[in-house]
């Protein structure tokens, strides 16, 4: 099963440098135990 996660960078500096990964999964579409898992193979 393929889930769709967008992964934002967030605490970026003005310029967009730096920051951290942020996964988002649509909740909606994703059972929440697919969810964890999907965030962790996408952000580590």
């Amino acid at each position: 099963m393929a889930i769709d996660v967008t992964v934002l960078r967030v605490f970026t500096d003005v310029d967009g440098n730096y920051g951290n990964p942020l996964g988002v999964v649509d909740n909606s579409t994703v059972e929440p135990t697919d969810r964890q898992r999907a965030m962790i193979r996408t952000c580590g």
